[in-house]
């Protein structure tokens, strides 16, 4: 993955609010969905790359 600043940036942001990852499929959905760009670039990273699974509803419709 490309570590530039705002990937950087998007894992910190992420981290910080939910320090255990498997922490993230608890939060709320308007949560989940709060974060901004970068951070959803790195949660997409996590989840391709299987070090995290976010829930469905994350996912949105197949």
């Amino acid at each position: 993955m490309n570590t530039d600043h705002k990937v950087r940036w998007g894992a910190r942001a992420l981290l910080a609010a939910v320090p255990d990852l498997t922490g993230f499929r608890r939060l709320p959905l308007e949560c989940q969905l709060a974060f901004n760009h970068e951070t959803h670039r790195f949660i997409s990273w996590l989840s391709v790359t299987g070090r995290m699974q976010p829930g469905a509803d994350y996912l949105g419709p197949v």
